[in-house]
């Protein structure tokens, strides 16, 4: 998702006037691109972002308020990443284990699905020699 600073493409502490003019820049841009032919849907859908991401930061309450909102988001969204951070390293720790048990964390590999079905569920595995391991 793109912020309306990136949109605009200024740094979160702009000033009025460091906002005002990448937006002039950007509608100058596309109005003298266009050589009086109608805008493509894209360059519409372009200076829409623009004119929106302009309005709300160049206003102080409506800036200050997106701010926030914006605070709060990246607040959730990070949190939201430390839980999938942590669920990633349970299942990394039980995948672990399962290899250890397994032994196949040295290499080790069961001739058959079935052999691997059963080392699991004895606890022991069979080496190349048929022979059981501890």
């Amino acid at each position: 998702m793109k912020t309306l600073y990136q949109v605009l493409g200024v740094r979160r502490q702009a000033s009025l006037d460091e906002i005002e003019q990448p937006y002039r820049q950007h509608l100058n841009r596309h109005i003298a691109s266009s050589n009086g032919r109608k805008l493509s849907k894209k360059d519409q859908q372009r200076l829409h972002s623009l004119r929106g991401a302009f309005l709300i930061l160049s206003s102080p309450s409506r800036r200050q308020t997106y701010d926030r909102e914006l605070a709060d988001y990246e607040q959730r969204r990070n949190r939201l990443l430390d839980a999938g951070g942590a669920l990633l390293a349970v299942a990394s720790l039980l995948v672990g284990v399962l290899l250890l048990a397994s032994g196949d964390w040295v290499g080790e590999k069961p001739a058959s699905a079935q052999a691997a079905k059963g080392m699991l569920a004895s606890g022991k595995e069979e080496s190349a020699g048929g022979q059981a391991r501890r």
